[in-house]
């Protein structure tokens, strides 16, 4: 007998690496496209975000193919150059 499995990737998400940012300032956050849902750690369900709340934490969990993979990133204020 034969059996044939179909292995599903599981979905990748990079949110960059740790950032700063100027109080005055906003940052995009953007999830990978073609996938079937996204959560933010603000609330939001959308691909890509407006983020302004600094020092601060946000995540992204995405859902592809019924599997969910996730990232954080760090947004600090910036002290010099605003």
């Amino acid at each position: 007998a034969t059996q044939t499995f179909t292995v599903i990737e599981r979905p990748q998400v990079g949110l960059g690496n740790d950032t700063a940012i100027c109080l005055s300032e906003a940052i995009a956050l953007a999830g990978p496209a073609n996938v079937e849902s996204y959560r933010w750690s603000t609330g939001e369900t959308t691909r890509t975000i407006t983020f302004t709340a600094v020092p601060d934490e946000v995540s992204l969990t995405i859902t592809a193919n019924g599997c969910t993979s996730s990232d954080v990133v760090f947004v600090n204020e910036k002290k010099e150059d605003c």
